[in-house]
Formats: structure tokens, C-alpha cells, sequence
């Protein structure tokens, strides 16, 4: 399935943006336009990418994203000593 164009498209799901090579969360449909995608970070969000940019991610490439998207949450936390 890794590289195949995907179909079908799933707010929240996690894709492969072909200009990037990395693994992305959908976050927002463009009818007839294209796709919002957001890096673990946030990074991307309310940039336009072609649909044809957009394809599936491999369950390794979905993992990678959730661990680097729980990290960069965690690592911003700050929990004061009270």
C-alpha cells in the first residue's frame, strides 16, 4: 500500500504528503481543491496540498507520527512544583 494515491480520505487520519516524504494528520478537506495537512508539531496547517499528494501511510509511519506527536504534546507541558 505505501506510495498508492489515497481514497477515500478520513479527517484525523494519518497520510504520507508526497512533497514532504512524512507522515501528516488530515485536518481539513478543500472540495475540489485539495487537503490541509499538519505535521506532529502543527507545522502545515492551512497550507493547500493536492490530493494527488496525498497516500496512504503504513502502519510504521502511522506509529513514528503518534510517538513523535505524544513527545512534542509532553515535552511542551509545563507542570509547575506546587
Amino acid at each position: 500500500m505505501k506510495n498508492e494515491k489515497a481514497k477515500n480520505l478520513k479527517l484525523g487520519a494519518i497520510y504520507i504528503n508526497a512533497t514532504t516524504g512524512l507522515p501528516n494528520r488530515l485536518t481539513h478537506i478543500v472540495p475540489c481543491e485539495g487537503v490541509w495537512l499538519e505535521d506532529y508539531d502543527g507545522t502545515g496547517y492551512g497550507e493547500t496540498t493536492s490530493f494527488d499528494n496525498v497516500l496512504y501511510a503504513d502502519p510504521d509511519e502511522v506509529q513514528d507520527f503518534l510517538e513523535d506527536s505524544e513527545t512534542y504534546a509532553t515535552g511542551c507541558i509545563y507542570i509547575p512544583n506546587v
